[in-house]
């Protein structure tokens, strides 16, 4: 969700991950020789409180919690929407948070593709170089 954003960070990668689909490797690839897990994101805000508070489909995120307290303060003091600054920032916090961590996940499943695509190569080329050696065994005997 949300890898969309890194598209353009890719620099020029043979390697591509696709941004409409979930990703291709678990999320704890890599952590489990360290006995380490990585926290699954949540969702705060459910589907039933972005209805009622009507948030737009655009921001139903990870950040729809803090865009339901900015409108509701914004509401509370209408003329005077620069009293949310708080609550406007937080929110705005947020969405950086959510995009780089977005972006991070597209470099790391940019990465483990071209790690996988480095080890098919080289055991490619392992087995071809097998191949060679007994193909040049049996031409001696």
């Amino acid at each position: 969700m949300g890898q969309v954003h890194a598209v353009g960070l890719n620099y020029e990668s043979p390697v591509k991950p696709k941004t409409n689909q979930d990703p291709t490797f678990p999320a704890n690839y890599g952590f489990e020789e360290r006995g380490e897990t990585r926290r699954e994101r949540v969702m705060i805000a459910t589907k039933d409180e972005m209805i009622a508070a009507k948030v737009p489909y655009k921001y139903r995120d990870f950040c729809a919690h803090k865009y339901i307290q900015f409108k509701a303060c914004a509401r509370s003091v209408y003329p005077i929407v620069i009293k949310c600054e708080h609550e406007r920032h937080e929110w705005e916090e947020c969405m950086f948070e959510d995009q780089t961590i977005s972006r991070k996940e597209f470099e790391r499943e940019q990465r483990l593709l071209l790690r996988k695509q480095r080890k098919e190569r080289i055991a490619a080329l392992k087995e071809e170089r097998q191949k060679a050696f007994e193909d040049t065994a049996e031409a001696e005997h």
